[in-house]
Order: structure tokens, then C-alpha cells, then sequence
């Protein structure tokens, strides 16, 4: 035990000497040293941090399916289109072709599916995911469920909330061990948001994407779930 301790202590301290070079991380760690708040403690606050950014993610995320709904059946189906039933197949069509121009200008962004994606980047690129590669699924998973398409929300917000607790830890310069943690924690904290299952957020991220059920990873999972 006294070994674990001083390896996370040293971990800890590595990152606020990696901070110094950017004045805005120099500030976030010097306030951490000031007020003495040790490893742990710095933990569960980034998991609130994470979750409540995560939680507007969401929030956004599903604003954005409502906003294609409305342009999709409200304005085209019922206005333009005059609410004929016998056409209504045409709103996935549609949906279709505004997504095609994106994966033909971004394939490699575009194509693919979130959880995969967010559980490739926790076992082998240390939890960095791209913010232009989670913008551009986020856009495409909206429209597609917006116009009707049989898509569902669960890839799409495990991706945002894991993309936000990437940048998080990229904007800190965090251990790898650490990246990974943030990560769960956006993707937890992104389920719990936009289907009112915290606990199912929770065990999602530990079951899926982690593996891992020990106490240091758990208890920052379930509080970004449940903030």
C-alpha cells in the first residue's frame, strides 16, 4: 500500500511540473498546492468538472435531434410537403443525402462507431480522442436521428462525454492512467444526462470501456454520473 500511495504521489506531482508551461494550468495546480489538495481530492473534483460538462453535452446533443425533427417534420413534412403520410419515408432519405457530403469529405472522421472508438482510444492511444472526429459523428448521429434514420442516442453521447473528458485531461496534461479515468467519466456522465440512468452509466463505463471495477476508478465514475 505504502508503495501504491507514493507512486500515485509522484504521478501527481509529475503533472503539476508538466503544467507549468501553460499559464492557465500553472494557475489550476498552484491553487491546488496552495490549498493542499492532494491526489485523490484533485480527482473527484475533475470527475464533478467532467460530469457537469458532460451533462451539457448531452443536454446540447439531444437539443440538436430536436432541432432536426422539427426542420424535418415540422417545417418540410408538414409545411412543404403538406403531411402526406404516403411520402413520409422521404425524411430519412433526405437525412441521407445531407450526411453523404460529410462522409465523403471527411470519411475517416465520419465513418465508425462511437463506443468502439472511445474504447480504441483508452486501450491504445491513452484515452486522446479527436474533437473534430466526435463534432462531425455528434452533427451526422443528430441529423440521422432527427430525419428518422433507426439510429440510436447511446454511441453518440458514450463519444461526446468521453470526448469531453479527454480534452479535460489533454487541457491538464495527465498521466495515461489518469486520461483513461476522465474519459469513463464523460462517457458515464454523458449516458446518465440523456437517458436518467446514472448507475447505468456508471457500469457501462467500468464494464466497457475500462475493465476495471477498483475503488480509484469507481468512485470518480459515480460521481461524475451522478453530477
Amino acid at each position: 500500500m505504502r508503495g501504491n500511495s507514493s507512486s500515485t504521489k509522484d504521478t501527481f506531482v509529475k503533472e503539476r511540473l508538466e503544467a507549468v508551461s501553460n499559464t492557465s494550468r500553472r494557475a489550476i495546480y498552484s491553487a491546488l498546492e496552495r490549498f493542499r489538495i492532494g491526489d485523490q481530492v484533485f480527482h473527484i473534483i475533475m470527475a464533478v468538472v467532467i460530469g457537469a460538462l458532460s451533462g451539457l453535452g448531452g443536454v446540447l446533443f439531444l437539443k440538436a435531434i430536436k432541432l432536426f425533427e422539427w426542420a424535418f417534420f415540422d417545417q418540410l413534412f408538414r409545411e412543404v410537403l403538406g403531411k402526406r403520410q404516403e411520402i413520409i419515408f422521404l425524411m430519412p432519405l433526405l437525412g441521407g443525402l445531407l450526411i453523404g457530403p460529410l462522409i465523403q469529405r471527411f470519411p475517416k472522421e465520419a465513418k465508425g462507431d462511437g463506443v468502439p472508438s472511445a474504447m480504441e482510444a483508452i486501450a491504445l492511444r491513452g484515452g486522446i480522442l479527436s474533437p473534430r472526429t466526435v463534432g462531425i459523428r455528434t452533427l451526422t448521429a443528430a441529423i440521422t436521428i432527427g430525419s428518422g434514420g433507426s439510429v440510436g442516442r447511446e454511441a453518440p453521447i458514450a463519444q461526446i462525454g468521453a470526448a469531453i473528458g479527454s480534452a479535460v485531461g489533454q487541457f491538464l496534461k495527465v498521466s495515461a492512467g489518469r486520461m483513461r479515468s476522465f474519459v469513463a467519466c464523460g462517457a458515464a456522465g454523458g449516458i446518465a444526462a440523456v437517458f436518467n440512468a446514472p448507475i447505468g452509466g456508471v457500469f457501462f463505463s467500468l464494464e466497457v470501456l475500462l475493465g476495471d471495477f477498483s475503488a480509484a476508478t469507481f468512485a470518480p465514475v459515480v460521481v461524475s454520473a451522478v453530477v
